[in-house]
């Protein structure tokens, strides 16, 4: 299975923001590594249904940011991609707060005690400290 990216149509942030973010997710945890191509601007357009320029604006600050390499006429390829060495999107924290206050107004909502969604986070952190 291939690893995919995708779009929150509800979501406050941007969509090309959140196509980076997919992105971004998919290099930190491994699932997409140094020569891997991501799919053509088209066809992520047409799997997302979002249009092209969403694509490309995603994509270019994904070069911008040394994740990927731009070619014409080719497919977007990811970088070797040092993990310690990845600059933070400076919008990543606010992001992170927004997700983490939604996440416990849905475990609120949903009858889940506050302390057993501490502590599934804390297990997905230490996965992710393991895991590399």
């Amino acid at each position: 299975m291939k690893p995919s990216i995708s779009i929150d149509e509800r979501s406050k942030e941007p969509i090309y923001r959140q196509i980076m973010q997919g992105v971004r997710h998919l290099v930190a945890t491994g699932q997409l590594v140094a020569g891997d191509e991501l799919p053509s601007l088209r066809q992520l357009a047409v799997d997302l249904n979002v249009h092209l320029n969403t694509v490309a604006l995603a994509y270019r600050e994904l070069e911008r940011q040394g994740i990927v390499r731009l070619r014409q006429g080719s497919r977007a390829t990811i970088l070797s991609v040092d993990r310690a060495s990845l600059v933070p999107d400076p919008q990543v924290h606010t992001l992170l707060r927004e997700q983490l206050e939604r996440l416990r107004t849905e475990a609120i909502l949903a009858g889940v005690p506050l302390a057993e969604v501490r502590e599934l986070a804390m297990e997905v952190l230490q996965e992710d400290a393991e895991g590399g």
